[in-house]
Order: structure tokens, then sequence, then C-alpha cells
């Protein structure tokens, strides 16, 4: 059975219906007097069967067999069923009410949304079986919310952590990334925003005078009148667009930091911008919008100033993170650094085995292992490439345990190999 379908998103739920982003690339546009007619991306849409045109609510896309332009009314016109397949929540819908039609429609948008669009009629022989699913179901289903891979992005993360991080993002839920130093707590944050659609910035917690960094400081203007300046932060929290707000190095975050961010994650959502001239705008109100994500590393690698704040911490959902197994290392040696199989594995596993060490308590970071990789790439040896990136983080005193020995037998038995 072939089913052939175009797709509309509906804008307004009340008495008529708005649609965008309609004609799949390879279907033909339709003609008046022989004539083309664009598509227009905002016309009311009139449907033959009242009942299905009563489904449709606003912010969902759906599949309908027949849709015709009425240039001469300024509208479309829908025949016969429509399907839903995007959900109000912006998920695939999997639940095809035991219709084969419906199921092809699903599978037609499922290619159509993950191939740039370019869809081809196919013949479906099998009927799925109808399932209620959960939203993290509906998520890990939906081809837009698939992990990264070390091929096509380069970068690993545990796909539990990735859906829960998705599905955090969508909630809004504030996440503290605990883990190692360099194990990639920041990039992984700005890919999730960067992959659901949302904005994204980064805020350095480490900062020194963070009244001036967080909320803003006086100026004397051209005219010699004094003038309040907001920061960025003060503005990007008030945005209206999805945004996630990454707080980068909270555990070195200074007291006086804490105290501006508690109101900012709890409950009242508030910066208090006491110095601003404006008694108006000295409490900022936090938009909905916007969610916060921290990073803080752990371990041995811990480098608050004062510990992190007990309070600030209560504020978030804690995740963890590690470094990735010693295969998928060598791959992201091989993906970003270019280096041969051969010589990233043995990297990764001296990499492994030295984290694994229980006398060496500097760890090497994910990241300053793609940097020796790079020095690899370059054409010198590994023990070289080591000793020139990264041997300096570990102590070469033997009242230390001679760490830096320890490290350099794990490149034998041929210190050039």
């Amino acid at each position: 059975m072939s089913y052939k379908c175009r797709f509309f998103k509906c804008e307004d739920s009340k008495k008529d219906r708005r649609v965008v982003n309609f004609m799949l690339p390879n279907q033909q546009p339709y003609k008046s007097n022989g004539k083309e007619i664009e598509w227009d991306t905002a016309m009311m849409v009139i449907f033959t069967d009242y009942a299905e045109g009563q489904k449709c609510r606003a912010g969902e896309v759906y599949a309908a067999a027949d849709i015709t332009m009425q240039p001469q009314n300024s509208c479309y016109m829908v025949r016969g069923k429509v399907y839903k397949v995007v959900d109000e929540d912006g998920l695939m819908v999997t639940d095809n009410e035991g219709s084969a039609d419906y199921a092809e429609a699903i599978r037609l948008f499922d290619e159509f949304s993950g191939s740039g669009g370019m869809v081809k009629n196919s013949t479906s022989t099998n009927t799925p079986v109808a399932k209620v699913l959960t939203e993290i179901e509906k998520v890990k289903k939906d081809p837009r919310f698939k992990p990264p891979t070390v091929e096509n992005d380069g970068f690993y993360v545990n796909p539990d952590l990735w859906y829960d991080l998705v599905m955090c993002a969508r909630h809004k839920v504030p996440v503290l990334l605990l883990g190692p130093k360099g194990t990639g707590k920041t990039e992984l944050i700005e890919l999730v925003a960067s992959k659901i659609g949302f904005g994204y910035d980064c805020f350095d917690m480490s900062i020194q005078n963070p009244y001036s960094y967080l909320c803003g400081n006086t100026r004397l203007s051209e005219t010699g009148a004094t003038t309040f300046q907001y920061a960025r932060f003060a503005d990007l929290i008030q945005d209206t667009n999805p945004t996630v707000i990454c707080l980068d190095e909270l555990s070195r975050c200074a007291p006086a930091a804490s105290n501006i961010l508690l109101p900012v994650l709890d409950r009242r959502r508030k910066l208090f911008v006491e110095n601003a001239i404006d008694e108006n705008r000295r409490v900022l109100n936090v938009s909905d919008s916007v969610v916060f994500w921290a990073t803080a590393n752990m371990g041995a690698e811990y480098l608050g100033v004062a510990g992190l704040d007990e309070a600030l911490f209560d504020r978030f959902v804690v995740m963890e993170t590690s470094y990735p197994p010693k295969k998928i290392e060598a791959k992201l040696l091989q993906a970003r650094c270019g280096i041969d199989s051969t010589a990233s594995l043995k990297l990764a596993d001296f990499a492994e085995k030295v984290r694994n060490h229980k006398d060496i308590s500097t760890k090497i970071s994910t990241r300053k292992v793609l940097e020796i990789g790079r020095w690899v790439k370059w054409g010198y040896p590994l023990a070289e490439a080591i000793n020139r990136v990264a041997l300096s983080i570990w102590p070469d005193d033997e009242n230390d345990g001679g760490e830096r020995m320890s490290c350099l037998l794990y490149t034998s038995p041929s210190p050039r190999d």
C-alpha cells in the first residue's frame, strides 16, 4: 500500500487553523490556470470533515493525503482524515491507532525530518501495534534528540546521561554536572542546548569580581553623568527564548558569587541589583524560558575556593560524568586528532592505566590526552609527546611517590615506541 501525504503545523487552535512548513520537496506544487502557486505559510485551513478539523491543536504537526490550495478563498482545503505526527511537546507520535496509513505517515515524517526533507513514497506492509509511550520513551524514539556520536560529532556521552539532560532541559530543571576535569562537561552542555534548539551562554564562576560580572557596574557617561550598565548575565536571564545558561567551574565559586546566585536559582528566581540607579530595575525577574546548568570538578581534581556552598549545591539535580571507556577514547583520538588506530589505542591504554594507578593522585584528563594525540599526529613518538605535553602535571619528587616515573613506566618497553 502506498500512502502519499503532506504535512502541516497548526498555529491557531481557535476558530481557524493556520499552517506552516507545508509541502514535501518531491511533490508537485499546486497549479492554477497552469501557473505554479507557492504554498503560503500562514493561510486558513478548511476541513471538509468538521470532526477531523476539531482534532487539530496549536503547535502540533499533522499529515493529510489530500490538501489543495483554494486561491479564490485564500485558504487550503483538507479532505479526508488527518494524522497527528508531532504532539504539542514537540515529540514524534508513535501510537498509530492500528492504522496502516497512519503508520506510513509517521514513517514518512520520520524520514522527512531526519533527511533534510527528501521523502520518497514507499510501501508499508506492517502495521505496528499501538502503544502508549511515556515522554522519555518518546524522546528516545525521536531522531532529533539522538545522542552525539564519536564518528559524526567527535564527542562521546553515555546515552542514559544524554537523555536525562534532554529531559531536564525540556522541563527547565537545574543540573550540576560533576566529573573529573577535562572530560567535556561544558562542551556537553553546549551540545545538548544546540541539539534541542535552545540558546546557550557560559559564565566563568571563578571570577574575582562577581557583582560586576553578574549584575553590572556604575560608569560615567561622556557628559559626566553617572549611569549603570547591566552585565551580560543580567540581560540574558531575562531572555524569553529558551536558553541554557552554563555556570562553569561552580566548584571555584567565591562566597560573594554564591550570595548573588542563590535567589536566582531558588523559587524566587530574582537577581538583586542593589547598585542600579533605576529603582524599578533593582530586582530583575528570571525568565521562565531560562534554565541554569553548572559544572564542577570532583575528587582529586576538586579545586574549590572555599568548598561548594551546600545551599547552592542543593539548588541542582546532580549528575556525574567520567572518563570515556578506553576503546571509545581511542576512537575519539582517531576522530579528533587523525592518528591511526594503533597509536590511539596505545595512548588510550596509557591514560587508563594512569587513572587506575592507586599511587598516582593526579589523573590525566581527556582534554590532555587529546592534546598529546595532536603531538603524535605531528610525528612525535608517544613517550616524547607525553613528556612535552603532560609530564609536568606529575610530581618528580621521590617524597611524592615518584608519580612521574610511574607514568613513564607505562610507555615502556620502548620509550620511543
